[in-house]
């Protein structure tokens, strides 16, 4: 649990061993401090499955074109088209600057052991986006 920690202050390896491990799935099935076991994961995968439209960051133009699409959404004018560009496309999506991350060092490998389970996940979601794109569009 993050209450009380100031991660702010923390080194990338600290965080990366006492703090994360595993939060998305933690946060969709709702188990915050027990072990989470491969069960766990399957859930969350039915849960994105059947609860959630899926966009992706780096497909930003495919993602926001099926949420406009699926609720029906319109931007008839100039200016509420000005405004979705400005918010999805030009202003920076993160206003904290982050150095990369080596591939090779321990921080990294630390933080894959640890979020195994968000990996998969992710790539899991990666996978819906394609399929809702034949099932739903």
């Amino acid at each position: 649990a993050m209450i009380g920690l100031n991660v702010e202050t923390m080194s990338l390896e600290q965080f990366a061993t006492d703090v994360s491990e595993n939060w998305m799935v933690r946060s969709l099935t709702n188990v915050i401090t027990e072990q989470l076991q491969e069960y766990h994961l399957d859930i969350a995968k039915e849960i994105l499955r059947t609860k959630f439209l899926i966009g992706l960051l780096e497909k930003r133009t495919e993602s926001l074109r099926r949420i406009e699409k699926y609720f029906g959404w319109k931007l008839p004018s100039k200016v509420s088209q000005t405004c979705k560009n400005n918010m999805f496309y030009f202003e920076p999506q993160s206003k904290n600057t982050h150095d990369s991350i080596d591939k090779d060092s321990n921080e990294y490998e630390i933080l894959v052991q640890r979020n195994q389970y968000d990996l998969e996940l992710y790539q899991y979601a990666v996978d819906l986006f394609h399929n809702q794109q034949k099932e739903l569009f």
